[in-house]
């Protein structure tokens, strides 16, 4: 601590010298002020890191911060604010970003109690060199020197910091969140005036130089930590803005779109996740995964009730991914898996990232069935089943996954899906289901990343498109057929049904967790009846069980194809049980409102598009399903 506190007095008291000089002597000691100014921050670097933090060291970084404000004052040449960094000196640049460096680390610092007047310093300076990132319209960043590259890199860590700080934020550590005391028009100020223009800057920053020239060379150090830097500040734009004409203007000047379907987001976003980067492709996916409910949001609004000839595709950009991958896909050496399980040997790196993006278009498809209504996830499903697409994406998962003697995660019993397929094994954690984020480039190699991000689509997959996956199943050669033990989907069934927010008219709904049962008693005057919904241990590949309960008022040839019709329901819909009881619910209205039935299906509410019967015969004035016919 003592040595820590007399580097940091001596490299104070020379850059407080040098810069109390005058103009001239300043110009010819910039390297060396550069130097001290490193020297500070990797103090603060070290005393933050063990936990002491001498008052001495306090007082010089408040010091140093009202030196650099003075020089500012009098001296804004050597301050690289709102101009392009390709035409500064090396010298201005690197005391720059030694600057930058230095007010990040205080501010890392964590006991620092600035004033209103050094606070507006920090965000003037920080807008500033945002700004100059900007104006550095260089295409090729592979020729970037080392140093501008680490200018770029400091001041995007230092606007990330800065609105950890100034924002509600969970990544901020709360001991050192509590630390701060920023006046609150400070917070004010940088949400209305200065946080969407900085960002709009990290954005288009972020697109340009993953669009650059240079963005393939992801193998060189700087420019990889770069882009990881700018990718945390990008994955942080307000769902708002990202959402936004203004998001979209900005990847217009930058990108060129994917010219399938009608221009949106999907169009310019769906390319960079091709990207040779994996932090472009990643970051590219959670953009877009943020995207995907207001794109389902508009497709509910054009949907009508009379949907019999009516049709949905997902974002032909995506499904364009996934149809321009199959080639790599289908000529995966099946033959080198061991115990079903290929090596990764057997692939190149750009075979590896083709599959990866393949992967993470199939979890942002599996996303958009997920958001969507019921009406809507058969249209999407239809659009699927056109091809074989989802066979071919079942096969690809059951020979990346990693087997479980090849796990050395740990798991816990109740979160996970035990598969066993042929002689191989696997354990699909829940932990790795839900999202894949940054660091996920933390991973140790691609295959790595690889087998992770289809843990989390197979997950997803047997979740929320369950028959597509017992179709795939019932296919398989009884050498290979698979079983399942799958705790986390049963539970998280009986959880969807008891936090769900549908509310029905004339039936109640309840679970029977311990015994994995759903209870359903529908009740209509002097009319009741019960039904009992139990989910099997290997649910979905076994079709979901139906039981009578309880009934009072109803024929027992009505009440058998009452039970016929929601055992229908729930093994050919694609959804919930939730979704499957509102259905079979919908269907017993109907026909107590006096609806005929379809002669052929024996439903008014038809189980694929939810059509009711319109088309009449001339002979017999029956009704009909169009879908029937």
């Amino acid at each position: 601590t003592a040595n820590n506190s007399k580097i940091f007095e001596l490299c104070y008291n020379q850059v407080k010298s040098i810069l109390s000089s005058g103009k001239e002597q300043l110009e010819d000691c910039l390297i060396e002020t550069s130097s001290y100014l490193n020297i500070m921050a990797c103090t603060c670097k070290t005393s933050y890191r063990q936990g002491q933090i001498p008052t001495p060291i306090v007082d010089f970084i408040l010091n140093t911060i009202s030196t650099l404000k003075s020089c500012k004052d009098y001296d804004t040449d050597i301050f690289a604010f709102q101009c392009d960094v390709n035409e500064l000196s090396t010298e201005i640049v690197s005391i720059n970003e030694a600057m930058i460096s230095f007010i990040r680390n205080a501010i890392l610092f964590g006991i620092i109690v600035f004033d209103d007047a050094s606070w507006d310093f920090i965000l003037c300076c920080t807008v500033g060199w945002i700004q100059s990132c900007q104006n550095a319209n260089e295409y090729d960043y592979t020729k970037s020197s080392i140093i501008k590259m680490k200018f770029y890199n400091e001041a995007f860590k230092l606007l990330l910091l800065i609105d950890e700080c100034l924002m509600p934020s969970s990544r901020l550590p709360t001991g050192l969140k509590n630390q701060y005391d920023i006046p609150s028009n400070l917070k004010i100020e940088w949400s209305d005036v200065y946080r969407e223009s900085t960002f709009s800057v990290a954005i288009g920053f972020f697109f340009q130089l993953s669009n650059s020239p240079g963005s393939n060379a992801c193998n060189m150090i700087p420019l990889s930590y770069l882009l990881k830097n700018v990718s945390e500040i990008v994955l942080q734009v307000p769902d708002n803005f990202l959402n936004s004409n203004s998001f979209i203007l900005i990847l217009s000047e930058i990108l060129s779109p994917d010219k399938s379907g009608p221009e949106s987001i999907w169009n310019y976003l769906c390319p960079l996740m091709k990207s040779s980067s994996v932090s472009v492709a990643i970051t590219t996916f959670n953009l877009l995964m943020r995207t995907v409910s207001r794109t389902v949001a508009i497709d509910e609004e054009s949907i009508s009730d009379d949907i019999d000839d009516i049709t949905r595709s997902l974002p032909s950009p995506l499904l364009g991914i996934i149809s321009s991958v199959l080639e790599t896909i289908e000529n995966i050496p099946l033959q080198s898996a061991v115990n079903g399980e290929l090596d990764e040997k057997e692939f190149n790196d750009g075979d590896l990232k083709s599959i990866l993006c393949y992967l993470l278009s199939w979890r942002l498809v599996i996303e958009m069935i997920s958001k969507s209504s019921l009406k809507l996830r058969l249209l999407y499903i239809a659009d699927l089943k056109q091809s074989t697409a989802m066979t071919t994406l079942l096969d690809t998962l059951f020979n990346i996954m990693p087997s479980t003697k090849c796990s050395a995660k740990p798991y816990s019993k109740d979160k996970f899906i035990y598969l066993h397929l042929g002689n191989s094994k696997y354990i699909v954690q829940e932990l790795f289901c839900e999202s894949i984020h940054k660091d996920a480039t933390g991973c140790k190699s691609i295959w790595e990343l690889l087998q992770m991000v289809s843990c989390m689509v197979c997950y997803n997959v047997m979740q929320y498109v369950p028959v597509i996956v017992r179709q795939w199943w019932n296919s398989l050669d009884k050498k290979r057929a698979i079983d399942v033990e799958s705790p986390s989907l049963v539970s998280r069934e009986m959880e969807l049904v008891q936090t769900s927010s549908l509310i029905f008219d004339n039936m109640e709904v309840k679970t029977r967790t311990s015994m994995n049962e759903v209870i359903a008693t529908y009740s209509m005057g002097e009319v009741s009846m019960e039904l009992v919904v139990r989910l099997a241990a290997n649910h979905p590949l076994r079709t979901v069980i139906v039981e009578t309960g309880q009934r009072i008022g109803v024929p027992i040839g009505q009440w058998r194809h009452w039970i016929l019709q929601m055992t229908t329901y729930l093994s050919n819909q694609n959804g919930t049980i939730m979704d499957s009881l509102a259905l079979w619910k919908r269907n017993i209205d109907k026909k107590f409102e006096g609806l005929e039935e379809c002669m052929i299906c024996f439903s008014v509410i038809h189980g694929s598009n939810l059509a009711l019967p319109k088309l009449a015969c001339k002979t017999c004035k029956k009704r009909f399903h169009s879908a029937c016919l």
